[in-house]
């Protein structure tokens, strides 16, 4: 979301709220017994302190005709720093070694062709993988920032075993109803295993859990 903050973001994605969320999630997978993996955007990972340490590796890009980081800059010029780091949050999950903690890219660029170049991509890798390094995580799986994938041979290159695929959708205005109305079907077939791609696993994309929100409020639980 860091290409469209608004005052809601502002409002809710407070440090306090993020990190209430996470002791929750936490505390449920351990109420039942569920692993997880926890794909971390590696930036988001870093404390207000290691921000000074890394700053350097956080680059502005151009993105859809404006800066990918025009709101992050803003803020932090003007001293406000609540939401965008969440090393307390990273920690929490650090301290549970039944979960994973995965990579969902360094400043979340989403890798497509179009929009950022192999060069970019990988030195969105090696920033990921510096940061990982620093806190003594071994990254191993991948998510696509908003599920474009994209450069999947570069996850190869760096060490990655696999990564999550994205569920082929109709898109625009049309193609979310699509989405929504097959949350209806209870026959959907299992996707495929077993599948690798450039040398990488690629792991099924699994369903969202459904957002009560709105009009998916009418989706039978």
């Amino acid at each position: 979301m860091a290409d469209h903050i608004s005052p809601e973001h502002d409002r809710y994605l407070t440090d306090e709220n993020l990190e209430t969320a996470y002791v929750r999630l936490l505390e449920l997978f351990s109420e039942f017994g569920i692993p997880g993996t926890f794909a971390f955007v590696m930036a988001f990972a870093l404390s207000p302190l290691e921000y000074r340490q890394f700053g350097d590796l956080i680059r502005d890009a151009e993105i859809g005709g404006g800066n990918w980081l025009r709101h992050f800059r803003r803020q932090i010029s003007e001293g406000n720093v609540a939401g965008w780091f969440g090393g307390h949050v990273f920690d929490q999950v650090r301290r549970r070694p039944e979960h994973e903690i995965a990579c969902h890219s360094f400043s979340h660029l989403p890798f497509n062709d179009r929009l950022v170049d192999r060069s970019r991509a990988r030195e969105e890798l090696t920033s990921a993988a510096t940061v990982a390094q620093s806190k003594g995580v071994d990254l191993k799986t991948f998510v696509f920032p908003r599920n474009l994938v994209a450069h999947v041979d570069l996850l190869a290159e760096a060490g990655y075993f696999g990564y999550r695929d994205a569920l082929v959708r109709t898109g625009g205005a049309f193609g979310r109803k699509f989405a929504a109305l097959g949350e209806y079907n209870i026959f959907t077939r299992a996707q495929p295993h077993g599948v690798e791609r450039a040398g990488v696993r690629v792991i099924p994309a699994g369903r969202f859990f459904n957002w009560r929100h709105g009009v998916r409020r009418a989706i039978p639980k």
